[in-house]
């Protein structure tokens, strides 16, 4: 419970100029019964009830990438597309970007990229070995996390840290299990696969 207050307390202002069919409700603990009625069919040994809250999805991020796009090129920016951006170095009055193996100067720079690019500026992160599933029907109308407790794993790790997780997804779902990352190291074609 402590996890919902902390939600409600850091996103007090989610719904400020929300339009009202857009608006999160806040987080809250929900009964067996409610919990049975929301997932049917999923029973579980010492089952009590869930803990709800509430999140945004994406069904095409291109689309809200492309507003972001229009939205900075009304206000002056120049977007490059398909320019492969090898190095990010801040200056005192704004940013030198070594794009297509030429040097570009700017005052400000987005790098969108993602945090896990080192040499844009983020950090190396560490492989996790885990896969999601595109089911052929939707299983839940919301999206559904729960623990592995009980998963026979050969990592202890798994069996006690792994989360299963459920999403509706464009009449689907896809389900899928995040674990921790893994201390062998990953090759190159296991990435790939």
């Amino acid at each position: 419970t402590g996890a919902l207050l902390a939600t409600n307390l850091i996103g007090f202002d989610r719904n400020k100029e929300i339009e009202a069919d857009m608006k999160l409700p806040k987080s809250r603990i929900i009964s067996l019964k409610k919990t049975k009625k929301l997932l049917p069919g999923f029973d579980r040994p010492g089952l009590s009830g869930a803990a709800r809250w509430h999140d945004a999805s994406m069904l095409d991020s291109r689309k809200i990438v492309m507003a972001f796009v229009n939205a900075a090129k009304k206000h002056g920016a120049v977007v490059k597309s398909h320019a492969q951006v090898k190095n990010v170095r801040s200056i005192d009055d704004g940013a030198v970007l070594t794009v297509n193996g030429k040097k570009v100067l700017c005052k400000k720079c987005i790098i969108a990229a993602g945090p896990w690019n080192p040499g844009l500026g983020g950090k190396k992160f560490d492989y996790m070995r885990c896969f999601n599933l595109v089911l052929k029907r939707k299983l839940f109308d919301i999206a559904v996390g729960l623990t592995s407790h009980g998963i026979k794993s050969s990592s202890e790790e798994q069996r006690k840290y792994g989360t299963v997780f459920i999403i509706p997804w464009k009449g689907k779902s896809i389900a899928g299990m995040a674990s921790l990352p893994e201390s062998k190291k990953i090759t190159k074609a296991e990435i790939a696969e």
